[in-house]
């Protein structure tokens, strides 16, 4: 799947669940996701 893709599908419960994996906020996460962060994209 392309990235553009996977960010097109993504719902706010994931966010919650990526914040979880980075030990970290659902904003930060998303904030992350944003700026394509390597660590979060390959989390997802």
């Amino acid at each position: 799947m392309k990235l553009e893709q996977i960010k097109n599908k993504i719902r706010y419960g994931d966010y919650i669940t990526l914040s979880e994996m980075l030990n970290t906020t659902a904003d930060s996460a998303k904030m992350r996701i944003r700026r394509n962060d390597k660590i979060a994209m390959e989390a997802l």
